[in-house]
């Protein structure tokens, strides 16, 4: 027999992923802190930026710490008006400026 008739076919199906359990009130918890969100979009963001992760970014003129850039953009705006906005991010260095 051929080799490639031996192979088994090719499947065309997406590997299943494990879809989270949704409560009784429609919300999708977090399986790590029990937070609940409406979207389960917002908990997969909440798992992969949030949730068991360090505060990495900082600003730059008060130290003030965060898990997520926009959180720092939103502080220096209201907290240090005038200056420009960037964060630091506390992993590599780098600055992170704000588009205007």
């Amino acid at each position: 027999a051929h080799r490639d008739s031996q192979e088994k076919p090719l499947s065309l199906r997406r590997p299943s992923r494990k879809i989270p359990t949704v409560t009784s009130n429609g919300r999708y918890p977090c399986p790590k802190c029990m937070t609940d969100f409406k979207y389960l979009f917002d908990l997969t963001r909440h798992l992969k930026f949030r949730c068991g992760q360090e505060a990495r970014f900082m600003c730059p003129y008060c130290g003030q710490k965060s898990k997520v850039v926009y959180s720092l953009y939103r502080h220096i705006r209201s907290k240090h008006r005038g200056e420009t906005v960037y964060v630091v991010n506390g992993s590599n260095g780098e600055k992170h400026v704000a588009r205007t």
